[in-house]
């Protein structure tokens, strides 16, 4: 089999049926409502939220493996985890594979690795071996999570806040709102995915913003660079695709309606009458 060569000039190109996407948000924000309303979904759980959905769910924990006499072998994780990625991989009948959380799993990977190296954490004087150990090892299984061929990965974490010292306003350092996970890896994580996107829940407000600045952590490529998409609430009776995910399909193919902004009730000027004082 030869490898062709293309031909110079403009391609048309169109982001295709997989979907690879990472949100992050608060607590009860609803990250797992929105990656369950994906068609076929399985939920690869750290946290046991899924009990509180009727999708199906694998929890991502250390199990029995072998027993020796009365010593019982666990196997970590981590371990379990890449078994249950490389089961996935003989393919089955899930559209969707959701990660929820990430940081967890990364925190398992970090585990498993320092138990085989027998340490207790990452020593200082080693010059970032061990942290890169860690980081190859997690994305090692997760590029080979996110070549799967399913229709859609999502990736979910918790949001945090921290100060980017790099960014100044005013002469002084600001907050940035960004994944709950290692920078570098969250941006490794988003180099991965369409878009990066953040779960917004507030005053009966519930949409996915993409949009990225100073403060907030996001954006994508394209089509997926600065919009936030409303995620209607899905109907119990619902049959067939959800409002939420007919959005992102409108998202993914250019057709999405942009949403609107909330406009603030302008505020009435108060006059203050001053009463002058009576001359006796």
């Amino acid at each position: 089999m030869t490898i062709e060569i293309p031909k110079p000039g403009k391609v048309e190109r169109t982001p295709g049926n997989k979907k690879r996407i990472y949100i992050y948000g608060s607590p009860t924000t609803g990250k797992t409502y929105f990656a369950t309303a994906f068609p076929k979904a399985l939920i690869l759980s750290t946290d046991g939220n899924y009990k509180f959905f009727d999708t199906p769910a694998i929890d991502i924990v250390a199990r029995p493996k072998a027993k020796i006499g009365e010593k019982v072998i666990m196997q970590s994780a981590w371990e379990g985890f890449e078994e249950i990625v490389d089961s996935l991989a003989a393919g089955t009948e899930f559209q969707t594979i959701i990660i929820d959380l990430l940081e967890d799993v990364y925190e398992a990977c970090r585990q498993f690795v320092l138990k085989r190296e027998e340490l207790d954490y990452e020593p200082n004087n080693d010059f970032g071996k061990t942290y890169k150990m860690i980081d190859d090892e997690f994305m090692r299984v997760m590029k080979k999570l996110n070549d799967l061929q399913y229709e859609n990965i999502i990736y979910i974490s918790h949001d945090k806040s921290a100060l980017a010292p790099a960014i100044k306003k005013g002469g002084e350092d600001i907050n940035t709102i960004l994944p709950n996970i290692k920078e570098k890896v969250a941006r490794k994580i988003t180099g991965y995915t369409d878009f990066t996107g953040r779960i917004v829940a507030n005053e009966g407000e519930y949409f996915l913003s993409i949009k990225q600045s100073p403060k907030i952590y996001g954006g994508g490529r394209g089509e997926f660079m600065n919009v936030d998409v409303e995620l209607p609430a899905t109907p119990k009776d619902c049959e067939g695709e959800t409002p939420i995910y007919q959005n992102i399909k409108a998202l993914y193919e250019g057709k999405l309606a942009k949403k609107e902004e909330k406009k603030e009730e302008p505020k009435q000027k108060v006059q203050l009458k001053i009463k002058k004082k009576e001359d006796e």
